[in-house]
C-alpha cells in the first residue's frame, strides 16, 4: 500500500460507487431469499436458546419499548431488539456465509436494519438495497485480510461483520457521505471477535455477532451525533489492517470481485452446524 493513497477512503468510494449502480434483478431475488433464511434460521435459534432467552428476560428485564424481536412475542427498545436478533441468528451457526471470507454475511447485517426499518416505516425495497451494499463492504473487508485474520485468532463474522452493518444502516438511513465515513471509522474502532468462541464448549459464537450488530448500531449514531473518526481508519502502524492481518502493505480487493455480488457469493445451510 502506497504511503500517499488513503486506503479508507478507496473503500468508501467504491462502495459510493456501487451503490449507484442499478442492482440486477437476478441480486434482488438472492437477497430476498437471503433475508427469509435469516428469519427463519433466527426462529430456529430462538426455540434453540428458548431456556437461555428465558433467563435472560427474567433476570434482567431488558428495556421496553416498540421494535419486534424476530420469533419473540415481546416489544424491546431498538438496541435491545438488534442484540437479541443478532445472538439468535447466530445461535445454530447456520446463517449465510461464504468459504473465501471466512465469514457469515447476513446476520450482522439483517439484525441492525430490520429492526431500524421497523422503526422508521423503511421499505423492503429499500431494506434489501441496503443489504445489498452491506453484504459487498463486508465481504470485500474480509476477502481483504483473510487468511491472516483468521491466523491471527479473529473472528471475521465479528469484526468485518460490523463493518457491513454500520454501511448498510448509514446507506439505509440516508446518511450523508461525510456521516456514512465517520460511521464506517466508529465501526473500525468498535470491531472486535475471537475465534477461541469455537473452542472447548465455549457458546459464545453467536455473541460475536449480536455484538457487532449492537456496536453498528451504536457507530451509526455516534456518527449522526457529528462525532469524526480518523481520516485513514484502515491505514498506518495503528490501522485497522496492520491490527487486524498484522501488516499494512495490503491491497484492497474491489467490489464486484469476480463480476459478482457478494451476496451472490453467498451458501445457504441445507442444515445446522
Amino acid at each position: 500500500m502506497r504511503n500517499d493513497v488513503n486506503i479508507s477512503e478507496e473503500y468508501i468510494n467504491s462502495l459510493e460507487e456501487l451503490s449507484k449502480k442499478k442492482i440486477p434483478d437476478c441480486v434482488y431475488v438472492r437477497t430476498k431469499q437471503s433475508l427469509l433464511d435469516y428469519i427463519a434460521v433466527t426462529c430456529a435459534g430462538v426455540r434453540f436458546q428458548k431456556t437461555k432467552l428465558e433467563k435472560y428476560f427474567s433476570t434482567f428485564e431488558p428495556e421496553k419499548g416498540e421494535c419486534s424481536v424476530i420469533g419473540i412475542n415481546r416489544r424491546v427498545a431498538l438496541k435491545e431488539a438488534v442484540f437479541l436478533n443478532g445472538l439468535n441468528g447466530h445461535a445454530l451457526d447456520f446463517d449465510d456465509g461464504t468459504n473465501s471470507g471466512i465469514i457469515h454475511l447476513g446476520s450482522p447485517i439483517f439484525s441492525l436494519i430490520l429492526p431500524l426499518a421497523e422503526k422508521y416505516n423503511i421499505s423492503l425495497e429499500k431494506v434489501l438495497w441496503a443489504a445489498v451494499i452491506g453484504y459487498e463492504a463486508s465481504y470485500t473487508m474480509a476477502i481483504t485480510i483473510q487468511p491472516e485474520h483468521k491466523a491471527l485468532g479473529y473472528h471475521a463474522t465479528g469484526t468485518c461483520g460490523i463493518i457491513g452493518a454500520a454501511i448498510a444502516a448509514s446507506y439505509m438511513l440516508d446518511y450523508t457521505k461525510e456521516e456514512r465515513f465517520h460511521s464506517f471509522a466508529a465501526a473500525c474502532v468498535a470491531s472486535s471477535g475471537m475465534l477461541k468462541v469455537l473452542d472447548d464448549g465455549s457458546e459464545l459464537k453467536p455473541y460475536n455477532v449480536a455484538k457487532s450488530a449492537l456496536l453498528a448500531l451504536t457507530s451509526i449514531q455516534i456518527a449522526k451525533a457529528g462525532f469524526k473518526g480518523h481520516p485513514n481508519p484502515l491505514g498506518g502502524n495503528r490501522g485497522f489492517f496492520k491490527m487486524m492481518a498484522g501488516k499494512e502493505d495490503i491491497i484492497l480487493k474491489p467490489v464486484l470481485l469476480n463480476g459478482t455480488y457478494a451476496v451472490q457469493k453467498t451458501y445457504t445451510k441445507p442444515y445446522a452446524s
